[in-house]
């Protein structure tokens, strides 16, 4: 995993084998989710993916044979989460190259201004009690243009890192 306060150099698009399982996970969590989330907008997917997360981290997790793990329960929740962002901001899937040996799959803006690493934030929220999750605040900011005003072209600022709640969830 990169270290994410480093300073991403370049990006470079994702295997078709990795698109393909990013797109099979993603429809997993949908299948988890239950069908109506099959065909409901971006923002109500996003909402549905927080709430999982934000269950999960309080304990309150489906039986093992639904989900077997944090580390799946991430990985197709942190999928269907960028899958979004592309469906409704068309972001798309990246290796950010941080160094040669430091790399990590985000979800990226055309212009490189942003990234946000939907399965490094998701496993980071599942692991810590104290995570506040902010995965649909953070969708709601970008459908409103709320971004960094130093997120320049070709910066690839981390968005999470700078999705702060004001009023606490709980």
């Amino acid at each position: 995993m990169a270290k994410m306060s480093d300073e991403p150099l370049s990006d470079q698009p994702l295997s078709d084998e990795t698109m393909a399982s990013i797109h099979n996970c993603a429809n997993d969590a949908l299948s988890i989710l239950g069908p109506k989330y099959a065909s409901a907008v971006p923002a109500i997917v996003v909402a549905a993916v927080d709430e999982f997360a934000y269950r999960w981290q309080k304990g309150k997790r489906p039986p093992a044979d639904v989900v077997e793990d944090t580390d799946t329960a991430r990985l197709i929740f942190g999928s269907l989460w960028g899958e979004q962002l592309v469906k409704q901001f068309g972001w798309e899937w990246a290796k950010v190259n941080f160094s040669e040996e430091s790399v990590a799959f985000g979800v990226v803006s055309p212009d490189r201004s942003l990234v946000i690493y939907p399965l490094d934030f998701m496993l980071w929220c599942m692991q810590t009690p104290r995570a506040d999750v902010t995965v649909a605040l953070s969708f709601n900011m970008l459908l409103e243009g709320r971004v960094p005003p130093d997120a320049k072209r070709q910066s690839y600022t981390n968005f999470m890192k700078r999705v702060i709640r004001i009023v606490p969830r709980d």
